[in-house]
């Protein structure tokens, strides 16, 4: 029973419904984690995420409440395994918005007064099955989990930045020999798409066109912007300081914007990085929906979008993480 549900909006019945309709046709109650991902998680809005998540974490409570009320020790197992299973769910919706806008999360989670997210419980879990592998010798299978739980913590720093100090200083303890912003970096993008097979034009008459797959072999920035972007000419304006700090890794790619237009743009600016223009195509298959829009490669030739207020800073962190 969802609080004060006689007082919300019509608009949130509806959104309850459609919940439901998907629910109702993908039953994710019989499936697992990765096949509840991929009939039901894609499905949703930010809005829809939320709601099935604060109810999943909701049902994964009141499994454990059960389990520790009964006196079947076989049962109580069951009971736990299938919270964990509600938990993971959660952590998923979870996972997606935070590659999302946060906007309309944000918004139901504020009108039902849930938790912001649901990664924190599934972390709490995994760490107790830690403890109890351990003590029953299987370290083993309790390094694997703990592997685990750090995918779940890069994916609530990308939630919440404030977080960083106590996850880097927690990571330093438990894994002093690795970088944990190489670490965030390959989280980040870790499964996502590779670059598209796309030829970028040269802004000067006479230059060679730049293939898409030169990108590769280095993690590198793309800081993808055009001359109409409001917010474009101080995001280029950072972009060109990093590309001075690691020259060869960062790159401006002009939209919307023809060759000759574009390098008047960045010389009237006195912005020297390096820089080519795209056709909508590249940007549509690079899922570029707002501008300005900075992009990280790996060397494998996979990519992630950088977002929010810090992403220069984040980017500093792993071009400087895998200079080294």
């Amino acid at each position: 029973m969802v609080p004060g549900v006689c007082s919300v909006p019509l608009s949130f019945l509806l959104l309850v419904g459609r919940v439901q309709f998907i629910v109702d046709r993908q039953p994710f109650r019989q499936t697992s984690p990765r096949q509840f991902t991929i009939h039901v998680a894609n499905d949703l809005t930010s809005r829809q995420q939320y709601w099935l998540a604060y109810l999943d974490d909701h049902v994964a409570r009141d499994l454990h409440r059960a389990a520790e009320g009964t006196p079947s020790p076989q049962q109580s197992v069951a009971l736990q395994e299938r919270a964990f299973q509600y938990a993971q769910q959660a952590a998923i919706l979870t996972r997606q918005f935070a590659t999302a806008d946060a906007t309309d999360w944000i918004e139901i989670q504020q009108l039902l007064a849930g938790a912001a997210e649901f990664i924190t419980p599934l972390v709490a879990e995994m760490e107790g099955t830690v403890r109890t592998l351990e003590s029953r010798g299987e370290r083993d299978r309790a390094s694997r989990v703990r592997d685990a739980i750090w995918s779940e913590l890069a994916f609530l720093l990308r939630i919440d930045p404030a977080r960083q100090p106590d996850l880097e200083r927690r990571f330093a303890a438990e894994r002093p020999n690795d970088s944990f912003d190489l670490f965030i970096a390959e989280r980040l993008v870790s499964g996502r798409p590779i670059l598209p097979e796309a030829t970028l034009g040269a802004l000067s008459a006479g230059d060679p066109d730049l293939e898409m797959h030169a990108f590769r072999g280095a993690w590198r920035l793309l800081e993808i912007w055009d001359g109409a972007c409001g917010g474009c000419q101080e995001a280029l304006a950072t972009a060109d300081t990093l590309a001075r700090e690691f020259p060869d890794r960062v790159f401006a790619i002009g939209l919307r914007d023809a060759p000759e237009q574009a390098r008047l743009h960045l010389a009237a600016s006195g912005l020297t990085l390096p820089a080519a223009v795209a056709s909508d195509e590249t940007a549509r298959q690079l899922g570029i929906r707002a501008l300005p829009a900075h992009i990280l490669v790996s060397p494998d030739g996979r990519f992630a979008s950088l977002t929010g207020a810090a992403w220069a800073d984040e980017a500093r962190r792993i071009l400087t993480a895998t200079s080294r």
